[in-house]
């Protein structure tokens, strides 16, 4: 894992996030993603930064639009499916 040690998942997922959307701005964790911008090349995209960032490979079953509606979910999906936790 290459994440800082002072930055945590939703920090990674905020960057990434604003990396696809060609965005600096800061992003609510609760925004949707999709209504902002976030089209299924973007998620693709987003799908591939975090399984090669966390050295996992997310299911075909967890490709699912709810998982990545917003980076709340992000979090939460990767926390609990793949126990990545906050790191501090």
């Amino acid at each position: 894992m290459t994440i800082q040690q002072d930055s945590s998942l939703e920090d990674y997922v905020q960057k990434k996030v604003n990396e696809v959307l060609k965005s600096n701005l800061p992003i609510e964790k609760d925004l949707d993603l999709i209504k902002n911008g976030l089209d299924s090349l973007g998620i693709v995209q987003l799908i591939l930064s975090l399984e090669s960032e966390f050295e996992i490979e997310i299911d075909d079953e967890d490709l699912i639009l709810e998982n990545f509606l917003t980076i709340e979910k992000i979090v939460e999906f990767m926390t609990t499916k793949y126990e990545i936790d906050y790191i501090k």
